[in-house]
């Protein structure tokens, strides 16, 4: 895979060589791949749709539109779109890549919905924007690039939602020290064994009840296996049980699929009794539930290795996208063990990558126009008002102008919305300059009559 990529892949699987033939037409139907040039009742479908795939998680995209509504009727527009602190109740009761894909779908929308953006935003953001584009030219190589970007990520974020839901369990007094002790010790065996297996691996706090965490013991695997969720009762009892660690580097790479192949491979390693205790913790965990004192279907207390393509993924570009692209790279069954110098490098990479995926944009008018939210002193020493004033109408061109470059470079504006927008822009101009042209005319005036 070359210098830049140093990914090993598990079961002997091959990634192509980058010297495959890309072809200039794209194989798959993704919504944003780069540029628009939807129609109006097209764009409306689209938005629909975008909305619709956020499932159960749509809620924060009509948040976004009641605070931007709020702010045009109001025009008083002090608001900033940030997915975590919009609804931080609903993100902290999801895991990382959960969360990570809302923070997706609602950046997709707000690009839908505000279009001309901040520069700097876009700058930030343009890697999540152009990924279909991206991968399209970049073949295989730059797909892997994208996985172990959006595997970091989820990694990541899911270390803040862990977080944001304990102090919430906190302030509930629903936490306790004997609690706390129990999820450090599966985050610290997480860490270990993130190194050992090469998977990036998250604490699941399952279901997000303190009553829960005894109970769930799967493994929610994402991003080509490379990304793994592991509950946090099945992470403490493989820190309890370091001799049986083999075999929990395995479970973690996808090895065995359900209890019984776990089990199976404990006993055939000499770990009959750790299988035993294993069987027994599920099996007590499946007696709770079943009580009714938990609430939870009886399934979720038992052992299982499942794969999804990732929330961030089906966010970005879709799963008819990754079906595709995975299918005409031959990576469908490709599941990716990561090298310690790659984990170093996504460690290192993951806090700017997800602070680009919440970047804000910047305060608009009513109108969807950038609002400078500071008064700017004038930039001109004179102290005659009208001189002031003149300048200070310069300065609003300049800023107008910036903005208006800003839209060149934005490649999500279909050529008409550049005109339209463009056209808006160049009116407010013209104003500020016929204003400036009166007022030096009011200057000549009392000028000449002084």
């Amino acid at each position: 895979m070359g210098a830049a990529m140093q990914t090993s892949i598990a079961n002997n699987e091959h990634i192509p060589s980058q010297k495959t033939e890309i072809s200039t037409t794209p194989a798959y139907q993704v919504e944003l791949t780069g540029t628009v040039h939807d129609t109006t009742s097209k764009i409306a479908a689209a938005i629909s749709n975008r909305r619709s795939s956020l499932g159960a998680y749509n809620s924060m995209d009509l948040e976004t539109a009641k605070a931007m509504k709020t702010s045009s009727q109001t025009q008083k527009p002090q608001w900033e779109i940030t997915a975590t602190e919009m609804s931080m109740d609903l993100l902290n009761g999801r895991n990382g890549d959960i969360s990570a894909g809302v923070s997706m779908g609602i950046l997709k929308n707000l690009y839908t919905l505000t279009k001309n953006f901040d520069t700097d935003v876009i700058a930030r953001q343009e890697k999540f924007m152009q990924a279909a584009n991206n991968i399209q030219s970049g073949g295989a190589q730059e797909f892997l690039r994208y996985n172990k970007m959006y595997a970091g990520i989820a990694r990541e974020a899911s270390e803040g939602n862990n977080a944001g839901t304990i102090e919430k369990w906190k302030k509930a007094g629903q936490w306790s020290a004997d609690l706390d002790q129990f999820y450090q010790a599966a985050k610290d065996y997480a860490d270990k064994l993130q190194a050992k297996s090469g998977i990036l691996i998250g604490v699941d706090l399952k279901y997000k009840a303190t009553e829960h965490l005894s109970g769930a013991n799967s493994i929610n695997a994402a991003y080509l296996g490379s990304y793994a969720q592991v509950c946090v009762n099945l992470l403490n009892f493989m820190a309890n049980h370091q001799n049986a660690e083999d075999i929990w580097v395995k479970a973690v790479q996808g090895n065995y699929q359900d209890a019984d192949a776990l089990y199976s491979a404990l006993n055939k390693q000499g770990h009959a009794d750790i299988a035993t205790s294993l069987q027994n913790s599920i099996q007590s965990a499946r007696d709770k539930i079943y009580s009714g004192t938990m609430k939870l279907d009886k399934s979720v207390a038992q052992f299982s290795y499942n794969t999804d393509m990732g929330e961030i993924w089906r966010q970005s570009i879709g799963e008819t996208g990754y079906n595709d692209f995975t299918t005409k790279f031959d990576l469908k069954n490709v599941k990716i063990i990561y090298t310690a110098k790659e984990l170093v490098a996504i460690a290192k990479d993951s806090p700017r990558n997800l602070a680009d995926l919440k970047a804000n944009p910047q305060l608009r008018d009513e109108n969807g126009f950038i609002v400078d939210n500071q008064s700017q002193p004038a930039k001109h020493s004179q102290t005659n008002a009208v001189d002031e004033q003149i300048a200070a109408l310069q300065d609003k061109i300049k800023r107008i102008q910036k903005q208006i470059s800003a839209l060149q470079k934005n490649p999500h504006l279909s050529p008409e919305e550049l005109t339209r927008q463009t056209q808006n822009y160049q009116k407010q101009i013209e104003t500020y300059q016929r204003q400036i042209s009166d007022i030096k005319i009011q200057q000549l005036e009392r000028q000449k009559y002084s």
